[in-house]
């Protein structure tokens, strides 16, 4: 048995491998999920963030809806600091004034 260093509470160990609580459930801190970086409905160029999708931690992906109404899953970041602003298909979005 240890003892909860905020509040003096008990805290019973029996049976549990590992290192040894310093403050119990209640007065250890809460881990709060990190928030999406973009909230949904974020305008990117041609581009409109649907939904995020499972990923790992760090590299946040999500399905984007271009405005010719294709959907790609792309990694928020290529989209929001690399320029990936539409889904490239030249016949559905044309270059205006650009090359053939």
């Amino acid at each position: 048995m240890l003892t909860c260093r905020s509040c003096g509470k008990l805290i019973d160990r029996t049976g549990i491998a590992g290192a040894a609580p310093a403050l119990c459930d209640e007065c250890r801190p809460r881990r709060v999920a990190p928030q999406p970086p973009f909230p949904v409905g974020t305008r990117f160029g041609r581009y409109t963030l649907v939904e995020y999708t499972p990923s790992l931690p760090g590299l946040a992906r999500a399905r984007f809806r271009c405005d010719c109404g294709r959907i790609k899953e792309l990694q928020v970041s290529n989209v929001a600091q690399r320029g990936a602003h539409d889904c490239g298909d030249r016949v559905r979005h044309p270059r205006l004034g650009g090359r053939g």
